[in-house]
């Protein structure tokens, strides 16, 4: 369903998504495979020898469909990169876009560089369920900056706290309401299925909480703010870091950020690590502006109390940042899931930079 009817994948089409055989989009690309397109692997980085490379690859092979990673997308639309470098493409059919949310200024950028004849596939799901819950439509309008829907099979909604259904533009948890094809049977070495229960179930009982925060809009479609486990909570009132992320795609001087709470007199304060696009700026000055520029597209609330200046993020094998990690970190808290991390030293890092409780 994904591939054939989302995606439009067809016999004879030529497909390539870039990943790792550690991400599910390995599985999910060897599928492929059932629908009778042929299957193309690249062995290697998908910057070198040049930040075009997978699309010179895709001009190269004559790809139908070509898979890549939002945060690629991000980078080479920050950097000024123009994909006519690598082209033309007139066989591409479809960019499919996941592991992380597509931006509506990214999405823009791309619409403009490969023209409207290319259907923008962004798509969200998760490794547990070895599928996705919302994503494309090639039938339907597509708009910047959000999905176009629900996945076939799956009765996806966004709840609030008590389980109501929320309107559009209100952020609440991805939920699925209804037993789906790809449900996992239980998580291994957990033989009474009380870890199963409490990651997906304890919630509501019976209805999948994906553990991510979403949102419908005004046209149908759906967004991905982040992760509800890394949802702040500043004086009882939860803030998506997809909100806040949003406002700095404003500000030139910040290549990447990470925003997180730590505990502070007696509640939790806002605090943002910061990539510079270009380390000879002047920190304070590009601090104020980051706080005007939140303050102004968010809310007063939205301000981070502190912003360091990082030499790295954090990052799973799939390219995700790990804003968990790092809440973990600024809590004194075990940190959840080392392992995934590519890149764990870094923590010790932030440590220095941060006041840990």
């Amino acid at each position: 369903l994904e591939q054939n009817l989302h995606c439009d994948i067809k016999e004879g089409d030529r497909v390539m998504f870039y990943t790792t055989t550690g991400w599910m989009m390995w599985n999910w690309a060897l599928s492929i495979l059932a629908s009778g397109a042929d299957l193309f692997l690249l062995d290697g980085s998908p910057v070198n020898p040049g930040p075009l490379h997978l699309f010179h690859v895709a001009r190269e092979q004559r790809l139908t469909h070509l898979g890549v990673s939002a945060r690629l997308l991000d980078v080479m639309a920050s950097s000024g990169q123009s994909l006519s470098e690598a082209g033309p493409f007139p066989y591409l059919r479809c960019l499919m876009v996941t592991g992380s949310p597509l931006s509506a200024s990214t999405a823009m950028w791309v619409r403009e560089q490969l023209g409207e004849e290319v259907l923008i596939a962004p798509f969200s799901g998760g490794t547990d369920i070895a599928g996705c819950f919302t994503g494309p439509n090639p039938l339907e309008k597509a708009y910047a900056g959000q999905m176009q829907g629900a996945m076939l099979g799956m009765d996806v909604d966004v709840w609030d706290d008590v389980g109501n259904s929320c309107p559009p533009n209100v952020i609440g948890e991805l939920v699925c309401k209804n037993p789906f094809p790809s449900v996992p049977l239980g998580v291994w070495g957990d033989s009474s299925g009380e870890r199963f229960n409490a990651s997906y179930f304890e919630t509501w009982p019976g209805i999948w909480r994906h553990g991510d925060l979403a949102s419908w809009t005004d046209e149908g479609g759906i967004i991905i703010h982040g992760r509800s486990d890394a949802t702040l909570n500043i004086g009882g009132v939860r803030i998506g870091t997809g909100e806040i992320y949003l406002a700095l795609e404003s500000v030139p001087e910040v290549s990447e950020a990470l925003v997180f709470t730590q505990p502070w007199d007696g509640d939790e304060r806002i605090v943002l690590l910061v990539i510079a696009a270009n380390p000879d700026i002047n920190q304070s000055e590009v601090i104020e502006r980051i706080k005007k520029t939140v303050r102004t597209a968010c809310s007063p609330r939205h301000v981070p109390a502190q912003i360091y200046f990082a030499r790295e993020l954090p990052r799973t094998f799939n390219g995700k940042l790990a804003e968990v990690a790092v809440a973990d970190l600024a809590h004194a808290r075990p940190i959840r899931n080392l392992t995934a991390l590519i890149n764990p030293g870094v923590l010790d890092e932030i440590a220095a930079l941060i006041t840990v409780p």
